[in-house]
């Protein structure tokens, strides 16, 4: 909020547009609640002024909660009977017999079994309890009884633990615990009727299961004494002797090969030197020949001969008889030669090639004897090594179906143990006994419930009626809601101490007064707002009669004249004169009759103190709006505001009457008075934008009649004010008795 300044402080503006913004954009204003959110200040003005409502609220809930409470407890309390039941793990939950269940396994198991308690089965169980047939519920209940027994009883699991408990919530303490126990036993005998039809159920597919298998596992052993005769104890050691006897046929083989390649060149060899006469020069031949005796002896005798022949052709001469008697005998021995040659060459011929030819059937004849045995080795070592794997994979599959007999052996015991084993069972560990207090109400859940109530009622009322009330109640709503500038506040008479007969009249009959003090913050505050050339003539509006704007016109006035300025007043409400009414000695004619040309304005013009003059409105014309929109009004206003250092028009209000918006765009500037408590944002929104279309200058609000709380920030604006007033009093009393003295 804005201050109220005394004489030496220096009023400001409230935050928002300047005044040429205001004037320059008109769309601007269209959005003033732009920042109509609560703030916490807000909020704590909000609470400051309905505290009282917030408190009666509260003191009305906890009332109403403390009746109920003691009334409820009186005649219709509520008691709570309970069992506790414990849910037993099954070794089936865990992984493995020798594990322990988690704390999520437990948890979930818990609630899975608070989910049961309401189902059918237990229910109509429980209806079939004898004592449960004697009680008031069932007479009570007779109707539906399935519904009102799935309502009124209730399950939840303990947390951190594996129990639940089955509750029931009535105003017979003596009947709740016999429906509680009937369902809990009833539930008892359900669970472990379910247990044992589900370990009943899960044993006969495991038999049959374990049937299959056994035959499949007879089948598989038949089939390996098919791979595996008797006869042959180890697969294995007969694999490896396969294959070190067919690697070996393999290397004779390939031996065999190569000699039938090498038998098959020399006898093909042969064939061709035979074909062209030169087998006999081969080596073979010549070996045959050189191995006969008989040639050999005529050979040695030839060598012989010849040699005697040199040694007689040396000593005897070419002619003598010995001589040629050894030449003769030398053809002799060597026609035998050939003779012997000639029969030793067809013999050698025959069995040369009749050897080539035996030597190449042998090796034919090997290597087809051995590529027999080799077909033979490899035929057995591959029917061998299918029997091995044939065998592995029957072997790989007994041992599989072997290992599943076993799981499935190891199941049905543990089914088998658990058909007589507790695990996996719902006990009662306490049943419900008759309460002796009531559980509800509880004065330590009632009184915090009404009190919260009582607070949430209170600050919602208070806000409500905030939110409904749009009226503009302080400063902070101009400048936060409207996005205007704030030009002043004048107080409520009703709260400030002087008694005041006349507020138009304020500044003139007590000029030391708060109200007068705001009526200088106001001139103070247009003072800096801008030059004082652009401000000579102002208009001052409202958008409603009744909101002060004769007052704060007046009063403007004379503020500004006690200021050493001179200021005419012009009364220009033709329908509601006011200047004339204060002033008697105001002359009778007026701004109407300056206008249409009767007087001048010089001779209807009242000085009723020293600066401050006055001009009434005159007879009300037939054309009032007609007439303050004429040339001759733009005149008057311009030699009105060269003769004045200040002109104020008093308008009427904006959304009556036409004259003070046609007024509006011939003045410097427009003051718009508003009524605190009184004039909504909506209708002082209509009254801005309908100035602000027509080009008005609004130079800012003035806040009439702004009413303070206790405690409140204008409350202490106040007293310090009149504090400051006395202790000024004071000091100005003490030299006046020491010039007594």
């Amino acid at each position: 909020m804005s201050t109220l300044p005394t004489r030496d402080q220096v009023p400001q503006l409230a935050r928002g547009p300047k005044p040429g913004a205001l004037a320059t954009s008109p769309g601007a204003m269209a959005g003033g609640t732009a920042g109509a959110g609560l703030t916490g200040k807000d909020i704590v003005r909000i609470f400051r002024k309905r505290i009282w409502l917030i408190i009666l609220a509260f003191a009305i809930c906890l009332a109403v909660a403390a009746t109920i409470t003691v009334l409820w407890n009186a005649y219709a309390p509520w008691y709570t009977a309970r069992a506790f039941l414990e849910i037993v793990p099954s070794r089936n939950t865990y992984l493995s017999p020798s594990s322990e269940p988690n704390n999520d396994l437990v948890r979930r198991l818990v609630q899975s079994h608070v989910q049961m308690v309401k189902s059918d089965s237990v229910l109509n169980q429980a209806l079939q309890d004898v004592d449960l047939k004697q009680t008031r519920w069932w007479q009570k209940n007779q109707g539906n009884l399935m519904s009102s027994l799935e309502k009124d009883i209730g399950a939840s699991g303990i947390p951190n633990t594996n129990l639940m408990a089955v509750s029931m919530v009535g105003t017979d303490k003596k009947d709740i615990p016999e429906v509680v126990n009937a369902v809990a036993k009833a539930f008892v005998a359900e669970s472990r009727k379910n247990t044992q039809s589900e370990y009943m159920a899960d044993t006969k597919p495991l038999s049959d299961e374990l049937n299959r298998l056994q035959l499949k596992l007879a089948d598989i052993r038949n089939s390996m004494k098919l791979v595996r005769p008797e006869d042959i104890p180890n697969v294995d050691s007969v694999r490896n002797v396969l294959s070190v006897k067919v690697q070996a046929l393999a290397k004779q083989l390939m031996d065999l090969e190569f000699a039938e390649a090498a038998a098959r060149s020399a006898y093909e060899v042969a064939q061709q030197q035979q074909a062209q006469g030169t087998l006999a020069e081969s080596a073979a031949v010549q070996q045959g020949l050189d191995a006969d005796p008989i040639l050999q002896s005529l050979r040695s005798h030839e060598v012989n001969l010849v040699s005697e022949r040199q040694s007689a052709l040396q000593k005897l001469g070419p002619e003598h008889r010995k001589l040629k008697d050894l030449e003769s005998r030398i053809a002799t021995v060597r026609n035998d030669i050939a003779k012997r040659e000639e029969t030793l060459l067809q013999g050698l011929l025959g069995a040369v090639m009749s050897q080539h030819e035996g030597m190449l059937n042998n090796i034919i004849a090997q290597l087809q004897e051995v590529q027999a045995k080799y077909s033979e080795a490899n035929t057995r070592l591959r029917e061998v090594q299918t029997n091995l794997a044939e065998m592995e994979q029957l072997a790989s599959q007994e041992k599989i179906v072997i290992e599943r007999i076993k799981r499935i052996e190891n199941r049905l015991m543990e089914l088998t143990m658990l058909t007589s084993d507790e695990r996996g069972m719902v006990h009662i560990r306490q049943l419900a006994v008759e309460p002796r207090q009531p559980s509800m109400p509880k004065w330590t859940i009632t009184m915090p419930v009404g009190a919260f109530l009582g607070l949430i009622l209170g600050f919602g009322l208070a806000f409500l009626l905030e939110l409904i009330d749009t009226s503009i109640k302080g400063p902070s709503d101009i400048s936060r809601r409207m996005d205007m500038p704030l030009l002043g506040i004048v107080p409520h008479a009703d709260d400030i101490d002087e008694d005041i007969e006349d507020l138009r009249l304020t500044f003139q009959t007590d000029p030391n007064s708060l109200i007068s003090e705001s009526f200088r913050q106001i001139r103070t505050t247009l003072l800096f707002s801008g030059p004082a050339s652009q401000r000579r003539s102002l208009l001052v509006t409202s958008a409603l009669p009744e909101e002060g704007r004769g007052t704060v016109a007046l009063n403007l006035a004379a503020s500004v004249a006690r200021g050493g300025r001179s200021v005419l007043l012009v009364d220009a409400n033709f329908r509601q004169p006011m200047v004339r009414e204060l002033f008697k000695q105001a002359p009778a004619a007026g701004l109407s009759n300056a206008l249409v040309g009767e007087s001048h304005w010089q001779d209807i013009v009242c000085e009723v103190e020293p600066n401050l003059h006055v001009m009434s409105s005159g007879p009300l014309p037939p054309n009032p709006a007609e007439l303050l929109g004429s040339d001759q009004m733009r005149q008057l206003i311009s030699e009105l505001s060269g003769q004045y250092d200040q002109v104020i028009f008093d308008g009427a209000p904006c959304l009556v009457v036409t004259d003070p918006v046609i007024l509006s765009t011939m003045v410097d500037g427009v003051i718009l008075v508003v009524r605190a408590g009184v004039i909504t944002y909506g209708i002082v929104q209509r009254t801005r934008d309908l100035l602000m279309r027509v080009g008005a200058h609004m130079l800012g609000v003035v806040l009439n009649g702004v009413r303070v709380t206790a405690g409140g920030y204008l409350r202490k604006n106040y007293d310090t004010f009149y504090d400051y007033h006395e202790q000024s009093q004071l000091t100005a009393e003490r030299p006046a008795e020491v010039a007594a003295k």
